[in-house]
C-alpha cells in the first residue's frame, strides 16, 4: 500500500509516525523517501515510539543499521548507502511476526532495483 501524508510541522511528522507504528503488528516493510532534512528520522522517533520505544532514534547513516526494542523490534536501516550485493547480508527475508523492517531511503533512483527486489 502506498499512502502520501502531509505534514506541516516536525511534531507533525512525529505524531504522523506515532500512529503508524502503533497499528504496526509486526514483519511491515516500511520505506520512507525524502531529501536530506525531509524529516525521516523524525518519522521513524514517531514511529519507534509507537511501536512501544523508548530507545533513543537517530540516523542508521553511518552504521548502516540501528535496531529499537518496543512491543514489536524495529531494524531501522539506511538503504542509501547499500549497495545491491550488500542487500542478502541484512537477512530482510528472516522478518518474523514480532519484528517489523522499517527502511529509509535518501533518493529512490539510486537504488531502484534494490527497492524493486524488497517492495515489488
Amino acid at each position: 500500500m502506498v499512502m502520501k501524508l502531509i505534514s506541516r510541522s516536525e511534531s507533525d511528522t512525529f505524531e504522523i509516525g506515532r500512529k503508524i507504528g502503533a497499528a504496526l503488528s509486526g514483519g511491515e516493510k516500511l520505506l520512507l523517501i525524502g531529501d536530506l532534512g525531509a524529516g525521516k528520522t523524525v518519522m521513524a522517533r514517531g514511529i519507534a515510539k509507537g511501536a512501544g520505544s523508548n530507545d533513543e532514534v537517530s540516523s542508521p547513516t553511518y552504521v548502516i543499521e540501528k535496531i529499537y526494542r518496543g512491543r514489536i523490534q524495529i531494524r531501522h536501516i539506511d538503504l542509501y548507502r547499500i549497495e545491491k550485493r550488500e542487500i542478502y547480508s541484512l537477512d530482510l527475508d528472516a522478518c518474523k511476526p514480532n519484528k517489523s523492517i522499517f527502511c529509509l531511503d535518501s533518493f529512490v533512483d539510486h537504488n531502484f532495483t534494490l527497492i524493486s527486489y524488497l517492495f515489488l
